[in-house]
């Protein structure tokens, strides 16, 4: 459980680090291939 809790607070971590460095990024597309990723490692670990 507690490592369910780990890769949850990474997961958010990664996101909110992302969200800040957006404006880099090539923008709404790369930002939903990044939720899909975590949508995928959230069904896999859980």
């Amino acid at each position: 459980m507690s490592g369910n809790s780990r890769i949850k607070f990474l997961i958010f971590f990664l996101v909110s680090k992302f969200r800040k460095t957006r404006c880099v990024a090539v923008g709404g597309g790369l930002d939903l291939a990044l939720h899909v990723l975590i949508n995928v490692v959230w069904l896999r670990y859980q």
